[in-house]
């Protein structure tokens, strides 16, 4: 058998690090030491990222999570928990309105009268779109081949156990063929 345990993202030990008492509330609960000791391997969920307006996990805080990670267990025993899924906010008044499937998203880009505009952030390496549903603009933040090819390239720059997903059967069906090619 192989224990593995799956742990909130950290990014520091500083409970002011992290927004609306996130720490005491829930992310301070996990030492990854001590859990690294006692796994085979842990899979960091470097994803629902607390800051974020944006993309459920941009490759700047993904960065901070693997560096954080590294720090307290060796990257060996670390898996990158790299998300599926987007995050859709309502652009009046900024709030996250909706989460959903890569299915969706191909979806809604078959329909370029509701587009207003799409792009890939240079920072975060994230693609998203912007458009207009019943009269209301959004701006959906989604995964595909590419940013997956990106966070992958992370856990193989640092010589991690391997990457792990939430959740099977919401990706854009392109990330099949790049852990092929990989072989991650």
């Amino acid at each position: 058998l192989v224990f593995s345990v799956a742990v909130i993202a950290q990014t520091s030990l500083n409970p002011d690090d992290y927004p609306n008492n996130l720490w005491q509330k829930v992310i301070g609960v996990y030492d990854y030491k001590a859990l690294g000791a006692n796994s085979d391997f842990l899979s960091i969920m470097s994803y629902d990222q607390p800051t974020s307006g944006g993309p459920v996990a941009g490759l700047d805080w993904v960065k901070k999570v693997v560096l954080f990670a590294i720090s307290q267990v060796p990257a060996s025993k670390l898996s990158l928990g790299i998300p599926f899924y987007f995050w859709k906010w309502d652009n009046t008044n900024g709030k996250l309105v909706d989460i959903g499937t890569f299915g969706r998203i191909a979806e809604l880009l078959q329909y370029p009268k509701q587009i207003i505009k799409k792009g890939r952030d240079p920072i975060y390496q994230v693609p998203w779109v912007t458009y207009i549903q019943q009269k209301k603009s959004y701006t959906a933040w989604y995964e595909d081949s590419k940013s997956f090819s990106v966070k992958t390239d992370l856990a193989r720059l640092y010589k991690m156990h391997g990457f792990s997903a939430w959740a099977l059967g919401q990706e854009d069906p392109a990330i099949h063929s790049v852990i092929k090619t990989r072989n991650i």
